[in-house]
């Protein structure tokens, strides 16, 4: 579904994080949700962490990551495109996109 959501969107914004910040907020999430649902998740879906999980985050950046890149390269000339690539970068990001006037 991606590129219907692309090209529904005016801004596309890409956490390119690196694996160890994904799999350190994946065990995160574990540990405080462990056997119930999250707020942001449908209720019913306890929190889990499993294998094949584990497995995708730490093929993503070989397996996933370049394809796109390569289509948020393509957007660039009509999309506001916005990476960010740490929690640091996110929490300034929010900070300036919502102190705005």
């Amino acid at each position: 579904t991606m590129d219907v959501r692309f090209a529904a969107a005016d801004t596309i914004i890409f956490l390119d994080v690196s694996t160890f910040t994904c799999l350190v907020g994946a065990f995160q999430r574990f540990l405080r949700f462990h056997g119930r649902s999250r707020p942001d998740v449908t209720e019913g879906c306890p929190e889990r962490l499993e294998r094949e999980y584990l497995t995708w985050i730490r093929r993503y950046r070989r397996d996933r990551r370049p394809r796109i890149l390569q289509k948020l390269n393509e957007l660039k000339d009509e999309k506001r495109v916005v990476i960010l690539t740490s929690r640091h970068e996110v929490r300034e990001f929010l900070k300036e996109t919502y102190t705005r006037p």
